[in-house]
């Protein structure tokens, strides 16, 4: 009974070949985005990555962001180990991170893996959620007053301005996420109102599976439909390339009501695959 309990924390709505493709298309997208840090940002973020049991860490010392200092995929290639857990910890604090977390996907292993993350000190955080949708599936019309563009090199400020801007993110990792356009693999969309770019988005392609990402609206623009359009756009580019699947990740709905972010997928057609929780690790502890 306990085990099982344990599992339900996933909510888990579809097979397990859906949530592989999904783990390993976000694995891909966030590895290349840490190939991709420019020097002045591989500086001042302290960005770097590594690969623990088929599991790859994320980590950017220099910033205090959960996003950038995480796991993903540990037990998904290989089961984890105390060992794994220990050399994980040790990577952070290395790397001077006061905080990250471990996001353990529903095909994590062994069985027994949220028993020893409680044992290594590691506390449930919250939980995100992953959608996922036929590429080829029929898509609802989507109509906003906003100018949309494909973005290039000539954007790479102007993008991570809006990127850093509408998550709240350290100013420095504006050069780090510009830097992704142009990349292979990568597709990058904006909003216009007039000749200012209001909304960003991102699409990673690999075989059968996309990614999108970097979903970020500023004030001055929210309410006008940007991101509703630059999915349906994204859809379309995917299913153009003989992509198959999509996978997105979004914070979870709380008493607040459902994120917008969350909404619009639900809206155009993406579907609740599983939760996925994030087990984070405090070097010191909350408060001191």
């Amino acid at each position: 009974m306990r085990g099982w309990t344990l599992r339900m924390d996933f909510e888990l709505f579809t097979s397990p070949d859906i949530v592989r493709g999904a783990e390993r298309i976000e694995i891909a997208a966030i590895a290349d985005l840490y190939r991709s840090v420019p020097v002045p940002a591989l500086r001042s973020c302290q960005a770097a990555r590594f690969h623990v049991g088929g599991a790859l860490g994320a980590l950017a010392g220099g910033v205090d962001v959960l996003a950038f200092n995480r796991v993903l995929g540990l037990g998904l290639e290989e089961p984890a180990t105390p060992a794994m857990l220990d050399e994980i910890k040790l990577r952070y604090q290395g790397a001077h991170v006061p905080r990250f977390f471990v996001q353990v996907g529903p095909l994590a292993r062994p069985d027994g893996l949220i028993s020893r993350l409680r044992e290594a000190g590691f506390q449930r955080h919250n939980r995100w959620r992953k959608l996922c949708r036929a590429a080829g599936d029929p898509l609802a019309p989507v109509a906003t007053d906003l100018r949309l563009a494909r973005l290039d090199s000539a954007h790479e400020a102007a993008f991570g301005d809006v990127v850093v801007g509408g998550f709240g993110w350290p100013e420095q990792m504006r050069h780090w996420v510009g830097a992704l356009i142009g990349r292979p693999g990568w597709l990058h969309y904006g909003a216009f109102l007039g000749e200012r770019l209001v909304a960003t988005s991102a699409l990673y392609t690999e075989g059968d599976w996309g990614w999108l990402d970097f979903a970020a609206t500023l004030p001055v623009a929210r309410g006008c439909g940007a991101q509703s359009a630059l999915i349906a756009w994204r859809v379309r580019d995917a299913r153009r390339l003989g992509v198959r699947w999509l996978a997105v990740e979004t914070s979870e709905p709380g008493s607040a009501g459902a994120p917008q972010s969350y909404q619009n997928m639900r809206r155009l057609g993406f579907e609740v695959a599983y939760a996925r929780p994030n087990w984070i690790y405090h070097f010191t502890p909350p408060g001191d």
